[in-house]
């Protein structure tokens, strides 16, 4: 069961959004907003009040939202982790990639966040083991099964690389007749 974070809202801080200046502000809670702004449709022009966004949730746990520059056509997903890092933790080594301290990929607090070199990241105490998602391979005949620690082990074990086995992994949820091999996550 998900644990309830509260905050003290009289503390929290707004930032433009890197990029996204005048359009969207992104808090030191991980919190992101579109700010007031007109939009026109047709031979009216409406505003849009100041509206906090809901993410949601991609396929590798992290939180993500959908920002466009007032073009519908220009939208990007962004993780929020991402958007609060830029715009509140200065990254004078620049470092690649963003450590959640706690393991917790949807805890965007700033004080949670670091930068982070890609060795730092998968080394971190709190999620060493936490994110490897435990196996089983069955072949569809029924002639070959095994379990597995990860992913990539099964990868190196059967020889399927790993870009295809995670690719099966998600799309077999859609249709399991299509492949060879079915993936269980145990």
């Amino acid at each position: 069961m998900e644990e309830e974070r509260i905050f003290d809202m009289s503390i929290e801080e707004w930032r433009d959004v890197v990029g996204y200046e005048g359009f969207y502000q992104v808090s030191n809670y991980g919190r992101i907003k579109v700010l007031p702004h007109l939009v026109s449709r047709g031979f009216c022009t409406i505003t849009c009040p100041e509206k906090i966004l809901k993410p949601r949730v991609k396929n590798n746990q992290y939180l993500f939202v959908r920002l466009s520059n007032g073009h519908k056509k220009t939208s990007k997903e962004k993780y929020v982790h991402r958007l609060v890092a830029e715009a509140f933790l200065p990254n004078h080594k620049g470092k690649p990639e963003i450590d959640h301290i706690d393991g917790d990929r949807t805890n965007n607090l700033v004080t949670n966040l670091r930068w982070a070199t890609r060795i730092e990241n998968v080394n971190n105490p709190n999620t060493v083991g936490k994110n490897t998602i435990k196996v089983k391979i069955l072949s569809r005949d029924g002639s070959y099964e095994e379990t597995f620690c990860s992913l990539t082990e099964a990868s190196k074990k059967i020889n399927i690389p790993l870009s295809t086995l995670s690719w099966v992994r998600g799309e077999q949820k859609k249709n399991k007749s299509n492949f060879r091999y079915i993936i269980e996550e145990i």
